[in-house]
């Protein structure tokens, strides 16, 4: 992950649910980081 993002460890799970369709919204409600926060991690890893 890119400075600022996060570790490795704490962005597998969010991650992984993405694949499955799950909302930015969603994660950021489970995970506490907001939705802005996992679109940006999700980004980055395009």
């Amino acid at each position: 992950m890119s400075y600022m993002i996060g570790k490795t460890g704490e962005m597998y799970k969010p991650m992984y649910l993405r694949r499955f369709g799950v909302h930015f919204e969603a994660l950021a409600y489970v995970f506490d980081r907001n939705a802005m926060y996992w679109y940006r991690a999700y980004l980055s890893l395009d």
